[in-house]
């Protein structure tokens, strides 16, 4: 190949790295700690330099383009890991999954043209594999966009399964580094017999049942989503049921007191007419007590979330935890009441359970929520704690314990479907959840 053949065939085949880029943003879009703008334009800076100046070191040096591809990739990793809020685990098995499809398109592109490679003795391929390299990985973007937009960062933040995450991270990063062992280095030998053609048909099953396992996972990871949220459901309805009752009760007591309101008139009268005032003052108060029996203060004017807030404040009482409420909002929330519902219950939840653990006189919990504008809907939870907090790469606290709703990862992820974001803080005792929800 001559100077100009030679520098495209390795520009090509070093423009892998971009496709690889975004099969390994497309995931985490939603867990950046800086704007998507601004890290897709840091992104093609480094990418341009690494192909432009990778390119003419590989020919001036006439290296093959995986030496400077590994560690351009490994120092790509490093802003990747920094503005990505995910466990590394996590990380890796994103940045790992999108270097083993664009390795398979690299070594499936190699195997298609091995004819024509047979006469190559270049340490680049030619520039019509470089191209059809790019072709293969586009097809996979295609083939991988809704799972890795979609259904990739639901397995995400799942914390069900995020002690899986160390060992899951091995199956893309065995399988980036097979792919790249298989990139034959004498495509002449592809071409003996039939094994062309079996390399053909069973390599291209990889990216199949890599798609497929994902799948699988993503359906089973759904089915649990599904029933905690009809768990977290049911806790909605059994909470407004209760608070039907508790009106039911209410209100079948108001109709017996002003049924029997005239004979109470009566009484009060004689009462009155006898100079009877100390008794006149205990008939008085034990009507009081009569009309406040069953009722309960409103916490909130909209009716699920003034119910489950309701079954929570049962809940702090049963475990001595003084609860203070403020939920100024409308009676139609500009958000999905199942959504706040969820995101409000999982975080008192966890405050009361965390609150709990310490002498009575400290156990405390703060709620309060409102409209902060015409668009946005903020909500804030404080309480007490024992012991200290560890926090992880995501901003959240590392826990073991279980059974407390969905868990934060899952409402972090409610937070983010209504562009929302969030601030956790842990000091002298005192813990802070604070999120803002923006809607139109």
């Amino acid at each position: 190949m001559d100077i100009v053949a030679l520098n495209i065939s390795y520009a090509l085949e070093l423009c892998m790295a971009i496709p690889a880029f975004v099969m390994a943003l497309a995931p985490v879009n939603k867990s950046l700690s800086i704007g998507k703008k601004e890290a897709y334009a840091m992104a093609a800076a480094y990418l341009a330099l690494l192909i432009g100046t990778g390119a003419i070191v590989c020919r001036r040096l006439y290296l093959p383009t995986i030496v400077v591809m590994v560690p351009g990739s490994l120092l790509l990793f490093l802003p990747y890991a920094q503005t990505v809020n995910l466990s590394l685990p996590k990380k890796i098995f994103c940045f790992a999954n999108a270097m083993m499809l664009c390795s398979f398109s690299t070594m499936y592109a190699t195997v298609i043209m091995a004819a024509w490679e047979s006469n190559n003795t270049a340490k680049v391929v030619l520039p019509q594999t470089g191209l059809l390299a790019l072709v293969i990985a586009a097809i996979l973007c295609l083939l991988f966009y809704k799972t890795l937009v979609e259904k990739l960062p639901v397995l995400l933040f799942h914390d069900e399964i995020d002690d899986l995450w160390r060992w899951l991270v091995l199956i893309p990063v065995a399988l980036a580094a097979l792919m790249r062992w298989m990139i034959p280095h004498d495509p002449a030998l592809i071409m003996l017999g039939r094994t062309g053609a079996i390399m053909l048909v069973t390599t291209a099953f990889i990216p199949f049942v890599t798609w497929l396992l994902y799948h699988i996972a993503w359906n089973v990871m759904s089915r649990v989503w599904e029933e905690a949220q009809l768990r977290q459901e049911v806790t909605i309805l059994r909470a407004e049921e209760r608070r039907f009752n508790e009106l039911s009760t209410y209100m079948s007591e108001g109709r017996a007191l002003r049924h029997d309101f005239r004979h109470h008139l009566l009484a009060m009268r004689g009462m009155l007419e006898a100079n009877k005032i100390s008794e006149l003052s205990a008939y008085l108060d034990q009507l009081s007590n009569m009309e406040a029996e069953g009722q309960r203060p409103q916490l909130c004017r909209n009716l699920a979330v003034d119910s489950i807030a309701a079954y929570y404040d049962a809940m702090a009482q049963e475990k001595r935890v003084n609860m203070t409420w403020f939920l100024d909002l409308p009676e139609e929330l500009p958000v999905g009441e199942v959504d706040f519902c969820a995101i409000l219950g999982n975080l008192v939840e966890n405050a009361i359970v965390a609150s709990a653990e310490l002498e009575e006189p400290k156990r405390w919990v703060e709620v309060v929520s409102q409209e902060v504008t015409d668009h946005a809907l903020g909500i804030n939870v404080r309480n007490s704690f024992a012991g200290e907090v560890h926090f992880g790469r995501d901003g959240l606290p590392k826990t073991r314990r279980r059974g407390h709703g969905i868990g934060l990862p899952s409402v972090v992820t409610t937070i983010q479907r209504y562009n929302g974001g969030f601030d956790v803080r842990a000091q002298d005792g005192e813990f802070f959840f604070g999120a803002m929800l923006y809607h139109e």
